[in-house]
């Protein structure tokens, strides 16, 4: 058992966490532009506007999102288990369809990445662990612990291109809504502040 802890100085402030998982389920399973995705935005709006007539004048609001979304149709998923080009001296296939970590055995780096380049074509960023850390990908700096995390090639759709894999993923790659990539639907998301309406 541990020393006792103190108890914490009384405060007049506090700060509460909701999530609302269910728009990003629809979104994944249904797509951004559903019927579907619509009535669950309905919904949270609605949430928020309860929230904010109940909360005091000293309060404030924030609600924002965690990623975007787009929708990927089936034209634009290619298919890694129909490509055995891009299994040559792969070892695991990570991340997702619109982020995929690509980690290759040992020696086979260059092979895996010239690979990846040729068959996704230029609608699609693929690059080396060490370029994408260059670049920025992952923040200004990557700590040497984490490095051996992110695969040894790294891709980032553009608009519309997923990289799925059914045979090893078929709910993941069942879906409609995506997020990973760069494109501004999935990095730029809204942020709103609201005082309480008291």
């Amino acid at each position: 058992m541990g020393p006792p802890t103190r108890p914490r100085a009384p405060t007049d402030r506090a700060l509460t966490y909701a999530y609302f998982a269910e728009l990003d389920t629809t979104g994944h399973m249904r797509g951004w532009q559903s019927e579907a995705w619509r009535a669950e935005l309905a919904q949270v709006d609605l949430l928020v506007r309860t929230l904010r007539a109940a909360l005091p004048p000293d309060a404030a609001l924030v609600v924002i999102a965690d990623h975007g979304m787009i929708d990927v149709p089936p034209a634009g998923r290619l298919d890694a288990d129909e490509w055995p080009a891009l299994w040559e001296g792969v070892a695991l296939l990570g991340g997702e369809g619109r982020a995929r970590h690509v980690y290759a055995q040992p020696g086979a780096e260059a092979d895996v990445l010239a690979a990846w380049t040729d068959v996704l074509g230029p609608d699609t960023l693929v690059v080396s662990r060490d370029q994408a850390i260059a670049d920025g990908w992952f923040g200004p700096k990557v700590d040497d612990r984490v490095r051996p995390r992110i695969g040894d090639v790294v891709t980032a759709p553009g608009a519309g291109v997923a990289v799925i894999a059914t045979e090893a993923e078929p709910l993941e790659s069942s879906l409609v809504g995506l997020h990973g990539g760069m494109v501004p639907d999935e990095q730029l998301v809204p942020l709103l502040v609201s005082s309480g309406a008291g």
